[in-house]
């Protein structure tokens, strides 16, 4: 459980912009979190090279092109100053839009990404697995993710405070939003509102009894509760709410509507195995479906800040034992299929993909007849 030693601070706060009004709609959040915060911003302009724009351009369309970014990010800035410590354009030329949104993150010591799920480059906007899926699925930092068909809904710390929705599965990678989003609670006088669905459609592992679900709504009471006073006894406002169901999707978009959420926070995979699929799978289901904006925080970054407990808890590859597991021809396929999509997410060279298509090589090549019935 989250103990609350990890602190994570907000200095510098990254927003990429395309010189459209939907890339814009991630400024109002970044700008009330900044001032909040009193962190720094940097506005980020990628421009591709040329010739994926038109053929036979000269170095007078670039400079052209430059100056126009420049002059536009200028303007932005302009607008922002005003109550925010410091604002930074910044214009890149690069191919790998998503990779230099990530490089400058590092290079800019940024500790937050906020960006809109919707731009103007590619087909008109930008869609998962291009520029925002891109970000999310390797970003050095957490990043928030604002639905460009929705302005987000305007709150500050004085007027109107947030209402954070952190939805958690009992882990501790389900908990990898927990200190961000306390930073962000504590920054902008928020609430938590810690949330479990409890899943009625979870896989049983072989050899184990399942729980009843009077027994697994009492253990995920206990935790939400103990997560919830130990984050008031460090000056943090925070309730919980409790659901059970087979879609987690829709029953936290049931507790969003309901708390009058401003903001989801989540980690992008949660308790491992086929578990951690499906909750990376709802991270992608709320990016689809809810309005909010979104905060994803991948485990690993969370892991990189307490070096001592993961080098503890870490066991040398390939020494976890293996199970059997016993399938009918249609699950076998229905397994397949939801690994295959869930691959398909990560880009090349993701670790979590090549894992990913290992099983699927290995479902491949079991029996035929895995189980009768």
């Amino acid at each position: 459980m989250y103990r609350g030693g990890l602190t994570v601070a907000i200095n510098r706060i990254l927003v990429p912009l395309d010189g459209s009004e939907l890339a814009e709609h991630a400024l109002g959040i970044a700008r009330e979190i900044a001032a909040a915060a009193r962190a720094g911003l940097i506005l980020v302009r990628v421009i591709p090279p040329l010739p994926l724009l038109w053929p036979g351009p000269g170095p007078e369309i670039e400079a052209q092109l430059k100056a126009e970014a420049e002059a536009y990010l200028e303007k932005v800035a302009g607008q922002l100053r005003d109550g925010v410590a410091e604002v930074e354009p910044v214009v890149v030329n690069a191919a790998d839009v998503p990779g230099a949104i990530r490089e400058e993150a590092r290079l800019k010591g940024a500790d937050l990404i906020v960006m809109s799920t919707h731009g103007h480059s590619g087909l008109g906007r930008w869609v998962y697995g291009s520029v925002t899926e891109g970000v999310l699925a390797r970003s050095p930092v957490p990043v928030i993710a604002v639905r460009a068909s929705q302005r987000p809904r305007p709150f500050s710390p004085a007027t109107r405070p947030p209402r954070i929705l952190v939805p958690l599965d009992g882990s501790e990678f389900g908990e990898a939003a927990v200190p961000v989003a306390t930073e962000l609670a504590r920054a902008l006088n928020g609430t938590l509102v810690l949330t479990e669905v409890v899943w009625l459609g979870a896989p049983e592992p072989p050899g184990s009894v399942r729980p009843t679900v009077e027994q697994q709504l009492d253990d995920a009471r206990v935790y939400l509760e103990r997560l919830a006073a130990r984050l008031r006894s460090q000056g943090v406002k925070a309730t919980t709410e409790l659901e059970v169901g087979f879609s987690v999707v829709d029953h936290l978009l049931e507790v969003a509507r309901r708390v009058d959420a401003d903001l989801i926070a989540l980690s992008t995979h949660g308790r491992t195995g086929l578990v951690g699929i499906l909750f990376g799978s709802v991270t992608l289901g709320l990016l689809r479906r809810s309005d909010l904006p979104l905060l994803v925080v991948r485990p690993e970054l969370m892991a990189r800040r307490e070096p001592e407990k993961v080098e503890a808890a870490a066991a040398p590859a390939g020494s976890e034992p293996a199970r059997q597991l016993e399938l009918t021809g249609r699950e076998a396929a229905i397994l397949a299929s939801a690994l295959k999509s869930f691959a398909d997410v990560y880009p090349a060279g993701d670790p979590l993909r090549d894992e990913v298509r290992v099983l699927l090589a290995k479902l491949k090549s079991g029996p035929a007849t895995r189980r009768s019935g």
